[in-house]
C-alpha cells in the first residue's frame, strides 16, 4: 500500500452483504488503530464489500511499516465473524501530502 494513493480494498464474502448488520475494517501499525470504516463507508454488492481509500487515509500510514487489516461482521442473525489478519506493507512516497 502506498502512501497518498487511493487504493480500493475489496473483501469478498462467502454469503451475500445483504445478511450484514454491522461491519469494521480496521488497519492498524504496531497495534494502533489507524484507519477504520464502517458499512456506511463501503460499497455493497452481491458477496464483495469495498472502499476506496482516500489519499488523507494512507497519508495515515507510516511508510516501512507492516499495515494489518481485519474485516469484522455481525450479521441480521446476530452471529458475528472476523476474517483472518491479513498484512501489507506501507511504502514511502517521495513528494508528501494530497495533490
Amino acid at each position: 500500500m502506498i502512501r497518498g494513493t487511493t487504493p480500493t480494498l475489496r473483501f469478498f464474502l462467502p454469503f451475500s452483504v445483504d445478511r450484514l448488520d454491522v461491519a469494521y475494517i480496521t488497519m492498524q501499525q504496531d497495534g494502533m488503530d489507524v484507519i477504520e470504516k464502517t458499512l456506511e463507508d463501503c460499497e455493497a454488492e452481491g458477496s464483495e464489500l469495498s472502499f476506496r481509500m482516500t489519499q488523507d487515509d494512507t497519508l495515515k500510514l507510516e511508510a516501512g511499516r507492516m499495515v494489518e487489516i481485519q474485516l469484522r461482521v455481525r450479521l441480521k442473525t446476530g452471529d458475528a465473524l472476523a476474517s483472518e489478519i491479513m498484512r501489507a506493507p506501507a511504502s514511502r512516497i517521495l513528494k508528501d501530502g494530497v495533490i
